[in-house]
């Protein structure tokens, strides 16, 4: 019986957004909603033996579907295809397929009759090509599968260039006049570069720079085919039967196979066939939640002749159709003698699914550094995500061993990893380990970190920046955001000596005792020492009050961490004025704060006051690697690729800048929209400006800083330039 069978999941009626019953505990088995408040769940819920669980995509589905936490969810085939190719249990089985009247849609290749039978025959023929920029259920790496044949067909050269150069420089070679429309990296200026050096590739487009977007990709490149006199074009099974109904062109052109062999017109051979959508569910349940379809989805099963169908209860047959997205679709059951297989099987069976190791090209990869077993979970269903996709350098998860951003520099200046976002927490360390900005986490105003210097309302000592001069201090951490906004402002009055450029010397000359956390920190040596670090760590304290003595790491442990502990700091008079982000810290009108124009704002606290108070309006975050790093130009354009695939793009298999496994700030903060590689947005400009300040300081006692490059400059090369 369904009853006796179903989980028993103590889950708050307020979580689900749910009115199901007025008990506090119900018994039931969950589906996945991107919209547990939702109308559709409502009604489910009402059902007592179904509930929505809210996930905010497929893939936090299939990992609570693992978890047994939920038990029944629709995903995507590209979802699917991502799950096979990570570590997903055998307990995520395959209930069914999703159908309806349009068949899976497959790749094949059109060739001219004279073509013989091997990809080498190929050479010096004309290609018509779909293109990459159109809403095609077809990944970058489906649409590639000819051209990465050609290439593997020929002998591996691993030129100081792109991967993506190499790729469309080989294609140029071997191929003769052709037609690849779009745009063929998401960077425009080098797309523009590329097809202006390879132009051969956009010959027999209509536009000379093949910037054409196709209004039907797959019918277009077999009007190529024919108008342009063209020798092979990819396409669809359905388009190329329909183009082999003209007796004249199943006459002329024929299938090639994925093997290098060629068939006849009337002999079809796909390359790739996409996956269908499916209904996903745990093992242990697998029977309850077919027998609770069934009852209940009615017109929207497909029902074989030895199943009778069950329409005496279907009133909740529009929520369901709603959540598992039937609408015009059915779903067929996919038991075979009472068993399921694991969607890892299906998927396995059904297509090849694409292995990170054996798409590494020329040795060279992409290595993100994590700081966390979950986030190095993330980061490897990312790895999968990209080489679905067929974008290259392929990923390489590497896990610090420390648990912080900061061990990640560390590794970075080391060589043992090339990129991680920073926190701007860390701009200073980020300098001084000799790292760079790659791009920049866009960031939604609200997150802003607008920097402000605050004092005590009643302590009528302080009326400008020079009156700062020898008090103690409250700064949320060392090499963070708030001390360089300081000593920036403090050298910009003229405060401050402005021929030192080492900002912790700055810092340690300008203040009294204070509390500077994780200035004692190993990682940061060649950012401490010219630095006083008992001073620094003089009024820092434990949370722990039994500990006597100061506690000064930059963590939780430390009272007086972060922001909102640097208020504390202020606020319990263990130092004379505090730098704090505004976004971290709560309302208190018993603080004034102290303008970058040397005076003190009209009013108490922060709410009310002026962004043009604060010192800085900063970016919180950016993509860092080393200034000298060989990849810089590959890994920008990956990053490219997952912006526009994993980001902007709204039916996407991996959701890159949400959250993961229910945790938030994975990889990137969850309020990340996206990422800018010009850094033109204000906030970022002002966080390029802060940092060039620092690279800019000229003395003759700065070796560190005269052998560095402007800030400003390498970032505008490296967003603009890439070696050919």
């Amino acid at each position: 019986m369904w009853c006796c069978n179903i989980f028993s999941i103590f889950v708050s009626i307020s979580l689900f957004g749910t009115s199901c019953s007025s008990q506090d505990i119900i018994d039931y088995s969950k589906i996945c909603s991107t919209s547990p408040g939702s109308a559709s769940c409502q009604l489910i819920g009402r059902s007592q033996e179904v509930a929505c669980n809210g996930n905010q995509h497929g893939v936090d589905c299939l990992l609570n579907i693992q978890k047994n936490e939920t038990h029944l969810g629709k995903i995507t085939g590209d979802e699917a295809l991502l799950a096979a190719g990570v570590d997903l249990s055998e307990d995520v089985v395959v209930l069914g397929k999703i159908t309806s009247h349009h068949p899976p849609s497959e790749t094949v290749v059109i060739v001219n009759n004279d073509i013989a039978w091997n990809f080498v025959s190929l050479e010096g023929k004309t290609l018509c090509h779909p293109g990459y920029n159109h809403d095609s259920t077809f990944s970058y790496f489906m649409l590639q599968e000819l051209e990465n044949k050609i290439i593997e067909s020929k002998s591996p050269n691993c030129d100081n260039i792109t991967l993506l150069e190499r790729h469309i420089k080989q294609l140029s070679e071997f191929f003769g006049p052709s037609c690849r429309p779009g745009p063929w990296t998401q960077n425009d200026k080098f797309d523009k570069t590329l097809k202006t050096k390879y132009s051969s590739l956009c010959k027999l487009c209509t536009n000379e720079h093949c910037n054409e977007n196709y209004p039907q990709p797959f019918n277009d490149s077999l009007k190529c085919l024919l108008r342009k006199n063209a020798d092979v074009a990819v396409t669809t099974l359905q388009e190329a039967q329909l183009f082999f109904q003209n007796v004249a062109n199943s006459n002329r052109y024929k299938y090639m196979c994925k093997d290098g062999s060629v068939k006849s017109s009337s002999t079809p051979c796909s390359w790739t066939k996409t996956l269908p959508d499916l209904v996903v569910a745990h093992r242990s349940v697998v029977g309850q939640m077919k027998n609770f379809l069934q009852k209940n989805l009615g017109s929207h099963i497909n029902y074989n002749l030895t199943l009778t169908r069950d329409t005496s209860n279907n009133k909740y047959e529009e929520p369901l159709v709603d959540l598992l997205e039937l609408q015009q679709r059915k779903i067929t059951f996919l038991e075979n003698n009472g068993d399921f297989l694991s969607l890892k099987k299906f998927v396995n069976d059904y297509t090849t699914v694409p292995n990170p190791e054996t798409s590494k090209q020329c040795d060279r990869t992409l290595r993100w550094c994590t700081y966390s077993d979950l986030e190095t979970k993330k980061c490897k269903w990312l790895r999968q995500a990209a080489v679905n996709w067929g974008i290259q350098p392929v990923v390489e998860c590497v896990q610090s061993e420390g648990d912080d951003e900061l061990s990640c520099l560390d590794d970075l200046k080391k060589g043992s990893a090339d990129i991680v976002v920073a926190s701007s927490n860390y701009a200073y360390i980020s300098l001084k380990k000799e790292l760079t900005s790659i791009a920049f986490p866009e960031t939604d105003t609200r997150y802003l970190s607008q920097i402000f210097v605050v004092k005590r309302a009643d302590d009528s000592s302080i009326k400008s920046f020079s009156d700062l001069k020898g008090k103690s201090a409250c700064i949320p951490q060392f090499g963070g955001k708030e001390h360089l906004s300081l000593i920036d402002t403090t050298r910009r009055l003229g405060i401050t000596d402005d021929t030192q450029c080492d900002y912790g010397k700055l810092l340690n000359d300008f203040i009294g005792d204070s509390c500077v956390p994780g200035v004692r920190s190993s990682l940061i040596k060649d950012s401490t020492d010219l630095v006083d670090k008992d001073k620094m760590c003089r009024r820092c304290k434990a949370i722990n009050q039994t500990k006597t003595a100061e506690y000064c790491n930059a963590d939780v442990i430390n009272a007086y961490f972060a922001s909102q502990g640097a208020v504390n700091c202020l606020l319990n008079n263990d130092g004379d004025f505090a730098v704090v982000s505004k976004k971290d810290v709560l309302n208190d009108t018993s603080l004034t704060a102290l303008c970058k124009n040397d005076s003190l704002a009209s009013m108490n606290g922060l709410l009310n006051v002026n962004t043009d108070c604060a010192l800085f309006v900063l970016a919180s975050s950016e993509v860092v690697l080393k200034n000298d790093s060989s990849k810089k130009s590959d890994i920008q354009l990956a990053l490219y690729e997952f912006e526009k695939w994993f980001g902007q793009k709204l039916r996407k298999p991996f959701h890159l800048f949400d959250k993961f496994d229910n945790e938030p700030d994975l990889l990137f903060l969850d309020s990340t929209p996206g990422l800018n590689f010009e850094g033109n947005l204000p906030y970022m400009e002002e966080y390029q400006r802060l940092l060039n300040n620092v690279l800019d300081c000229n003395t003759s006692g700065s070796a560190s800083v005269i052998s560095s490059m402007s800030f400003i400059i390498s970032f505008v090369l490296l967003t603009l330039c890439f070696t050919f």
